[in-house]
């Protein structure tokens, strides 16, 4: 292990995660859809 410690990463941050869209009735996913935000990564906005 090394005994530097670790320093921040530099440049814009980037949200990334997933929206579940759920059934009332029986609790289980219907749709699942990424979802990313800033950075260098592609945009993806989720659309229902």
């Amino acid at each position: 292990m090394p005994t530097e410690r670790m320093e921040p990463a530099t440049g814009p941050a980037t949200l990334c995660g997933v929206v579940v869209e759920t059934d009332d009735q029986t609790g289980l996913a219907v749709n699942i859809v990424p979802l990313r935000l800033g950075g260098l990564l592609k945009s993806a906005w989720p659309v229902f």
